[in-house]
């Protein structure tokens, strides 16, 4: 197996400039989310071009063989049938399409389009599988119950292991890595962390969602197999005073992504916080860029 290099990056949440009284001015059916407009000094295409700006200057370093985006494109927080735009097919467009490798992406809890408007516009279903030399990245949708038409709020559920195991069936001895938006094992079934123990071609979990950036090291609720926060790319998740507020700071909210590369007895992976000037309600900050330790582990038994 040849050496490899993924970036994996989650919660980007591009959606209007508007802000949500901006767009009820325009049309009052539509309830534009409270996450809309400008973040932490940034407009969402600026965000968007430092984002990409990111990915590009990794590349040029050392080449990139693939690019995982484990949900949470858009946040459009309101009826599909009234959207300005379908910012999942936006971010297709205006960014995937120039990331320097082949990107492989999974709809989030606010990617709540039934399977056939995703697969239209996205071009995959929102549950596959895809190989990268010789490895496979298992991209589970653990928010697969849409709503009947609101673009954003899909409930979580289960992942399939039945898929899962169909899928390292079709695959066998190939060391793969389960991604999906988020992990629950609070809502998942009993045979979850016993399937996860026992079926060994697993390496690793990977997940978004909460927007902070977490290595946790093997634990029995997930199968002793070690599991990665990768953090996000938009805004802190948390009210303050009882109220939602997405232009605060937290450090431990900040921008970043996942790298991951693979040998041909080894993965590693690491977090990279870019250097980023964020202006929040709560002042101005300047941070540095940081890169977290280094985190290694045998790629087959």
């Amino acid at each position: 197996m040849k050496k490899t290099r993924i970036l994996l990056i989650s919660d980007i949440h591009y959606t209007t400039e508007q802000t949500a009284r901006e767009l009820k001015e325009i049309d009052p059916v539509i309830k534009g989310s409270l996450a809309n407009g400008p973040i932490l000094g940034y407009t969402q295409k600026q965000r968007m071009d430092f984002m990409l700006e990111c990915i590009l200057r990794e590349h040029a370093a050392a080449p990139l063989d693939a690019i995982l985006v484990p949900g949470d494109l858009s946040i459009d927080d309101y009826d599909f049938r009234c959207l300005p735009r379908n910012y999942c097919y936006g971010v297709k467009k205006d960014y995937l399409e120039r990331f320097p490798a082949p990107t492989y992406v999974l709809p989030g809890n606010h990617d709540s389009y039934p399977n056939v408007i995703w697969q239209k516009y996205m071009g995959t279903p929102r549950q596959f599988s895809a190989e990268v030399n010789g490895c496979l990245y298992l991209m589970a949708d653990t928010y697969n119950h849409t709503p009947a038409h609101s673009a954003s709020g899909s409930p979580y559920t289960p992942l399939d292991l039945a898929w899962v195991e169909e899928e390292l069936n079709a695959h066998p001895g190939m060391p793969a890595f389960l991604l999906a938006h988020y992990f629950k094992p609070a809502e998942e079934s009993t045979q979850f962390a016993e399937f996860l123990t026992t079926h060994s071609q697993i390496r690793a979990l990977f997940m978004g969602h909460t927007h902070r950036f977490a290595a946790h090291d093997p634990a029995p609720a997930y199968g002793n197999k070690p599991l990665f926060d990768i953090g996000g790319f938009s805004y802190y998740t948390r009210p303050t005073d009882g109220k939602w507020d997405f232009n605060i700071f937290h450090p431990e909210w900040r921008w970043g992504y996942q790298l991951l590369e693979l040998d041909q007895k080894q993965f590693h992976s690491w977090h990279v916080f870019p250097a980023v000037h964020y202006h929040g309600h709560n002042g101005d900050f300047d941070l540095p860029c940081e890169i977290t330790e280094v985190k290694s582990y045998a790629l087959y038994d």
